[in-house]
């Protein structure tokens, strides 16, 4: 098999649906798609923000523009709670 497909995994960080914190929900829907195999091969190359570190080589919004481009398809969980901008 070829190049594993990127998905980038992006909610708010310290935000929650009911009882349960999204970064529980990234955290598993990671782990289901890290568990996949097809031939022996992991189709699914998975980043959380879990991931991330902290190199300050990007401020936030380009890091996450950065990681939007380099990634093939984006998971965004939404519990609706605004985001954050950039500027007020």
């Amino acid at each position: 098999m070829g190049d594993r497909l990127r998905v980038m995994i992006s909610s708010r960080v310290n935000t929650r649906i009911g009882d349960v914190a999204l970064s529980t929900i990234r955290r598993r829907i990671k782990e289901s798609l890290e568990s996949v195999s097809w031939w022996n091969q992991q189709p699914y190359d998975v980043w959380t923000s879990e991931d991330a570190t902290e190199d300050n080589a990007y401020s936030t919004i380009e890091e996450c523009r950065r990681l939007i481009r380099d990634h093939d398809v984006i998971l965004a969980l939404y519990n609706g709670d605004s985001g954050w901008a950039a500027h007020d």
